[in-house]
């Protein structure tokens, strides 16, 4: 080094301008030297320490400072890059799109899991069902078909036996205390342990066609020609001591539609849609609607679609209203919650949550929902929706909380049928090896199932005693 060294120069950005001009060599030498030493820096707050070496400064011609300059260009590019794929994910997972928010949500699978090949396993059902107010529910009823007949079966969840509880188009009553059925001359109405029989006076080829939910009503049919479609059909009820004939010839060419509280019935005729009492009483004519595919639980508003949006209308046929308007129609199936202020419907692989105040949100289900959405069915407390989804042999259920914040998978299942009280739910099991009825845990957990003979119908099983 030289002998002198202007300090103030040296180390202008730290040191007052008071202080010395010229120290000798070997103070500079020792002080820059105890400097590299212990690596000093400007601190923090460069007012506590006015005598603190200054960091060094990026001077552009130099070979060491266009190498920090470009590496800090690559760290700024590499973190943009990362902010953006964060970004993208953020963006695929929650969207909103002409129709509204949708979530994308995919399904995980609970039990068993949907991603792999899991064996089936065969389990034994609980030691005992809890009990419904209205009585412990330890059986199912449901259907199989053999070519063109529909027989009833009772399975025993307490023993796992099935065993068959009537004829061919025999239709068992959803609490399965009465079933409908041919008789020689007509309609009769049989108890299920066969105790009592009643005929009912209907032409001989009539058929039983629909209860009502609290299995006090029974819409039947019957075509005065075998060889032609239905002409006649009545609403009859559970005893066979009250029966009412519908007003017009084809209004038995459809399933109607029950209230959930039993209290309505729609009937869609070529001429209209009928709406009057459960018992066939007062039964009108009230306009030029689909059949209704849910109704409000109080029955005085139902649920249908239209022109490819879903729609609801007052009992009486006044005050029908678009609740969705898609820009691209696509309304599905429909089910209105039990507690009244939601009504569930799918559009493509979407399903929305849809409130009477015209606010919707989505949540998408995915490919398999894409390929066909059979049925959706709420649990009795309005909480979580039951989804059919896919086509067999690989349908499934997806079990939705009714905010849409929680998906879990039943697999290789559909047709499903809540327990009265919400805690279980009943299907119509895929196993391979162990096809036939299944249980699983409002959660989905617990699956048990139980094989049996013939090939299990897709239509609604009901739970029994």
């Amino acid at each position: 080094m030289t002998a002198t060294y202007d300090f103030d120069q040296l180390l202008e950005s730290v040191l007052q301008a008071s202080g010395p001009q010229t120290l000798p060599a070997s103070v500079v030498d020792t002080a820059l030297l105890t400097a590299r030493t212990i690596r000093q820096r400007r601190p923090l707050l460069p007012a506590l320490d006015r005598r603190a070496w200054p960091t060094p400064r990026l001077v552009p011609s130099s070979p060491t400072s266009l190498a920090m300059i470009v590496l800090a260009v690559l760290l700024v590019l590499a973190l943009l890059a990362v902010g953006g794929a964060v970004g993208t994910r953020l963006l695929d997972q929650t969207h909103r799109g002409p129709e509204g928010p949708v979530t994308s949500m995919r399904p995980v699978a609970s039990s068993p899991s949907s991603d792999a090949v899991v064996a089936p396993v065969v389990q034994t059902p609980p030691p005992s069902l809890p009990v419904d107010p209205n009585g412990v529910f330890s059986a199912l009823s449901y259907s199989t078909f053999r070519l063109t007949c529909r027989e009833p079966f009772r399975l025993d969840l307490t023993t796992g036996v099935s065993s068959s509880i009537g004829d061919c188009h025999d239709l068992v009553a959803p609490d399965g205390s009465s079933v409908g059925h041919r008789g020689p001359t007509g309609l009769v109405l049989s108890t299920q342990d066969g105790s009592s029989s009643v005929p009912v006076d209907t032409p001989q080829d009539a058929y039983p066609m629909a209860w009502s939910p609290d299995s006090r009503w029974l819409v039947w049919t019957a075509a005065e020609d075998p060889t032609d479609r239905p002409t006649v059909a009545g609403i009859v009820s559970a005893d066979g001591a009250s029966q009412v004939r519908l007003p017009t010839p084809d209004a038995a060419w459809e399933t109607p539609s029950w209230s959930p509280d039993s209290s309505r019935v729609a009937i869609a005729t070529s001429g209209g849609l009928l709406v009057g009492n459960a018992d066939g009483t007062e039964l009108r004519l009230i306009g030029s609607y689909p059949a209704p595919l849910a109704w409000a639980p109080g029955a005085d508003r139902f649920a249908y679609v239209f022109g490819g949006d879903l729609w609801t209308v007052n009992a009486d046929g006044t005050d029908p209203t678009n609740m969705t308007r898609f820009k691209h129609g696509g309304a599905g199936p429909v089910a209105w919650s039990p507690v009244g202020g939601t009504i569930a419907v799918m559009q493509g692989r979407t399903l929305w949550f849809v409130d009477l105040f015209g606010g919707r949100h989505g949540l998408d289900l995915g490919m398999d929902a894409a390929s066909g959405v059979s049925q959706l069915a709420w649990a009795p407390g309005g909480g979580t929706l039951a989804v059919a989804v896919g086509v067999d042999p690989t349908s499934a259920i997806d079990l939705v909380s009714s905010d849409g914040s929680k998906v879990d998978r039943v697999a290789d299942a559909n047709a499903p049928t809540w327990y009265p009280g919400g805690q279980y739910l009943a299907f119509r099991a895929l196993d391979p090896g162990a096809s036939g009825v299944g249980i699983v845990n409002a959660d989905g957990s617990g699956r048990r199932t139980w094989k049996v003979a013939g090939n299990v119908s897709v239509l609604p099983m009901s739970w029994i005693r």
